[in-house]
């Protein structure tokens, strides 16, 4: 299998990790301010607690992604720029 990484290509996956991260951050609001569970309460608040860091980390980790995509997309183009240059030139 071959893929043919363009900035085109991996602008595309950034942006839709991105996107990705901003829905998720846009759930946060949702969560309830408070739990009527009667006995169960505590471990609800326990379980909403639980979701909210699990989503807070992957969260984080989508940024994470989306920029190592973009700086590997630049650092990969940059390379191939030069050996382009090099041809043109005649220099290594």
């Amino acid at each position: 299998m071959t893929i043919d990484l363009t900035w085109a290509t991996a602008e595309s996956i950034a942006t839709s990790l991105d996107h990705a991260r901003t829905d998720l951050d846009g759930t946060a609001g949702s969560a309830p301010a408070g739990v009527d569970a009667g006995e169960a309460t505590a471990m609800v608040e326990a379980l909403l607690a639980r979701v909210s860091e699990s989503a807070a980390g992957l969260s984080e980790g989508l940024a994470a992604a989306s920029g190592k995509v973009r700086m590997s997309a630049t650092s990969f183009l940059d390379v191939d720029l030069g050996v382009q240059q090099g041809f043109l030139t005649g220099e290594p």
